[in-house]
């Protein structure tokens, strides 16, 4: 069986045909400069430390924002020349993510997980349980450190969800 959006259904639930990932990469104020001027020549991703927020980056971005629009933060530019949802955040707005979030414990984010709401909001990743929360928060842990460590060394991030 599928749904309206061509997504296999299966006992266990949806199982969805092609899932939407995200990956974030920190990039340097030069190399958002260059993505902003369109020099790509000069755009260079760190791709070493890179890291993937698996299906629960619209989970995250909901928990830290408290908006759910299907994005994954709201101060990126988008990249028309990639094909993906591709956006470049200036290190100024991983400061300001930072600065917002880093006086909260990770069970504090986690109060606003409701798995109800998440359904009601459409975050992606359809029906979600209880059982999902320690996912999350192993991504969410993932995630603030990598925000901390960007913001240690003035980065901003390039992100492609896809």
């Amino acid at each position: 069986m599928f749904d309206a959006g061509g997504s296999a259904l299966a006992a266990t639930g949806f199982v969805h045909a092609m899932t939407i990932l995200a990956k974030i990469y920190p990039i340097s104020t030069q190399s958002y400069d260059a993505a902003m001027r369109g020099d790509f020549d000069h755009f260079e991703p760190i791709m070493k430390s890179r890291i993937d927020l698996d299906q629960y980056w619209h989970a995250i971005h909901y928990l830290l924002t408290g908006d759910a629009t299907c994005t994954l933060l709201l101060s990126g530019t988008q990249l028309p020349i990639i094909s993906d949802h591709a956006e470049v955040h200036p290190p100024a707005s991983i400061r300001e993510l930072y600065e917002r979030v880093c006086d909260k414990s990770l069970d504090q984010i986690m109060t606003n997980f409701d798995p109800i709401r998440f359904d009601e909001l459409n975050i992606y990743r359809p029906l979600w349980s209880q059982d999902q929360e320690p996912e999350i928060r192993k991504y969410l842990e993932i995630f603030l450190s990598k925000v901390k460590e960007a913001v240690e060394a003035n980065q901003g991030f390039f992100i492609i969800i896809m």
